[in-house]
């Protein structure tokens, strides 16, 4: 049984293209400048909150502020 993420969800309804690739594990982007910089500002940001959190192998949170609120970017 294949497992939807909430990453296949969004591919699907921005670019099915990027969905086929990221469904067969290809990566295009990782040398890409933007996608660096996104990088570098994902890794840098919030660093007080409880961040990247897996549920069920599944979905994965950005982050959870103190008061329970689900922040997704």
């Amino acid at each position: 049984m294949v497992k939807v993420t909430g990453v296949m969800m969004e591919y699907y309804f921005v670019c099915k293209k990027k969905l086929w690739y990221f469904a067969n594990q290809i990566q295009m982007e990782n040398e890409n400048e933007n996608v660096l910089i996104g990088r570098m500002i994902d890794e840098n940001s919030y660093i007080q909150e409880k961040r990247n959190i897996l549920i069920d192998g599944t979905i994965n949170i950005d982050f959870i502020k103190k008061y329970k609120q689900i922040h997704e970017s």
